[in-house]
Order: structure tokens, then sequence, then C-alpha cells
């Protein structure tokens, strides 16, 4: 991998190993600068059907656990 150190991905690695994961939502966490928005374009690019969640400092996100997910309607 080619990110800042062995362990980081570049944003675009990271939105290509989302896109395998089959991930419905994906938060980029240890970032600067514009990599963000960049993480954003390439998931929007490589798995458009993937939810990308950019948080500022002292943000948080709520999983829904349905999310992405067919509701279920009772039978009868």
């Amino acid at each position: 991998m080619n990110g800042m150190s062995l362990t980081e991905l570049w944003p675009e690695e990271a939105a290509l190993v989302a896109k395998w994961l089959g991930v419905k939502v994906a938060l980029p966490v240890h970032y600067r600068f514009d990599e963000g928005a960049t993480f954003a374009k390439e998931l929007k690019r490589q798995a458009p059907r993937v939810k990308s969640v950019l948080l500022r400092a002292g943000e948080s996100y709520r999983f829904n656990l349905n999310e992405g997910r067919p509701r279920r309607s009772k039978v009868e």
C-alpha cells in the first residue's frame, strides 16, 4: 500500500477497500487537508452505492444497523 505509513491508505486505496468489503457506509478517520473530500469523490466513482460520511472535529455519527437493508414487513 502507498499510504503515509505502513498502516495508512491513500484515499483511492481506502475507497477500493470499502468496495471490496461491500460496506454500506464508510467514514475516513485518519485524513489531513483535502483527503476526506478526495476519499468521498473516489468512493462515489468506485463504489457509488456506499455512503460516505465526513466528520469534522468533535462530530459523531450513529450507525443505523438497518441502513442499506430492505425493511421487513410483517407477513400475516
